[in-house]
C-alpha cells in the first residue's frame, strides 16, 4: 500500500502540471497581480482571472493614465461566471498600442477549489 501512496504523491503533481498546460491556465490560489494587454479594440482577451480590482489605460512611458469604471465603461465577460476571460469596452475602443491596458486581478481559475470536472479527469488519468 505504501508504494501506491508514494506513486500517487509523484503522479498527482505531474497531472496538475499537465492539466495546467493543456487548459492554458492555472488552478492555484493566488494573490492579485498586474498583467498588460494590447489595446486598439473594443474586446480584449485576458488571462483567466477572478476578482478584477482595476483596469487602467497606460501612457507610452508606462505610467497609469486613466482608470476605467466597471459596468459604465467596460464589462468583464462572461458576466454570469466567476472566472473572467475578456473585457468589453462600452461605446468605443481601448487606446491603441502595445501594453496599453493594465488589469489588476487574481490571475487563476481558482474559485474555492479545483472544478469537479477537472478533478474527475485528473482522477481518471491517475
Amino acid at each position: 500500500m505504501n508504494g501506491k501512496n508514494n506513486f500517487l504523491m509523484l503522479l498527482i503533481p505531474a497531472i496538475k502540471i499537465w492539466l495546467d498546460k493543456k487548459t492554458n491556465s492555472v488552478f492555484n490560489e493566488v494573490s492579485q497581480g498586474d498583467k498588460y494587454y494590447d489595446g486598439g479594440r473594443s474586446t480584449i482577451d485576458i488571462d483567466p482571472c477572478t476578482d478584477i480590482v482595476s483596469v487602467w489605460a497606460i501612457n507610452d512611458d508606462g505610467t497609469d493614465s486613466y482608470e476605467y469604471t466597471e459596468l459604465t465603461e467596460y464589462i468583464a465577460e462572461p458576466v454570469n461566471e466567476p472566472v473572467k476571460r475578456e473585457l468589453i469596452k462600452r461605446g468605443a475602443l481601448f487606446p491603441s498600442g502595445i501594453r496599453r491596458i493594465k488589469v489588476t486581478a487574481k490571475f487563476s481559475e481558482w474559485v474555492g477549489g479545483i472544478p469537479q470536472d477537472i478533478q474527475t479527469v485528473a482522477t481518471s488519468i491517475a
